[in-house]
């Protein structure tokens, strides 16, 4: 049985609550240590506010987030017998906060409920999630507030095709076995050269030969619109689960480009899995 360490980044919404409840089913075959996380943003205070009355609003704070977390952790509990969970209540900006809680308790994935908006809404009104595939580095589970959990039989994997990819494919590869899923790995290409076909079977062998698992194809699309192409295709299919991978970003080339990985989370109603590709290796 694989044993995943997690993070659940909660803000105590609906759309938090949707995710969980997606995990707590995802979950199901695997051995899990869960850290369920809530982070208060401190704001800024007006000095003409008293310290006595901002220090007993804060204790009150507390106490009532604490109380919240307690209720999720119970709730967790009493539905599972194969996650072991711990609450944290941190204070600070949540994207930093999670990211220090992931290292401190070396977390594999982190599950996050995700509010559609535009991608420069996201950007400029601090979205955590956009934030966190931009600049983290864990695996994320996003999980929009339309979707709901069904058993993985089909996953999609879609991707430029680099050696890294098959790092990802393989470790992908853990998770469809536990549900004998099939893993459908999604080339979109600007245009396919007269030699292709004896590229793509290069491709699929050298994935095949890196990855411990079989049920495996490769399918290739063309087109330059790249978000748009694996909407439809992922409708089409109707895929249980869309994996991609993705890469840090400046603030500039967030602004002019954005990221193709964001834009199909907010596009589609499917649970997304993202990777973090390290170092200048493509990715959406």
């Amino acid at each position: 049985m694989k044993r995943i360490t997690a993070l659940f980044a909660t803000d105590f919404s609906s759309s938090a609550e949707n995710a969980l409840n997606y995990f707590i089913n995802f979950a199901r075959p695997f051995e899990v240590k869960l850290f369920v996380l809530h982070v208060v943003e401190v704001p800024l205070i007006p000095t003409e506010v008293p310290y006595e009355r901002m220090f007993e609003k804060q204790v009150s704070d507390k106490i009532e987030l604490g109380v919240k977390l307690m209720k999720t952790t119970t709730r967790i509990l009493e539905l599972c017998n194969n996650i072991e969970v711990n609450h944290i209540l941190a204070e600070g900006d949540p994207q930093e906060e999670i990211n220090k809680a992931s290292d401190k308790y070396n977390v594999d994935l982190i599950i996050m409920g995700n509010k559609k908006g535009g991608f420069f809404t996201r950007i400029f009104s601090g979205d955590t999630v956009a934030g966190m595939i931009e600049n983290g580095s864990r695996k994320i589970l996003a999980i929009s507030e339309d979707v709901h959990f069904r058993p993985l039989k089909t996953i999609v994997y879609a991707c430029a095709i680099s050696v890294r990819d098959h790092n990802n494919i393989n470790e992908l590869s853990e998770y469809a076995k536990e549900f004998d899923a099939e893993i459908i790995i999604l080339n979109v290409r600007d245009k396919l050269e007269q030699e292709y076909p004896e590229i793509a079977a290069v491709m699929l062998d050298e994935i095949m030969d890196h990855v411990h698992y079989k049920n495996i194809k490769l399918i290739t699309k063309t087109g330059t619109n790249v978000s748009a192409i694996i909407k439809k295709f992922i409708d089409e299919i109707d895929t249980d689960l869309v994996v991609m991978a993705t890469h840090h970003r400046n603030f500039l080339e967030a602004i002019l480009s954005g990221s193709t990985t964001e834009k199909v989370l907010n596009i589609s109603s499917h649970p997304m899995l993202i990777f973090h590709l390290q170092g200048n290796t493509k990715g959406w």
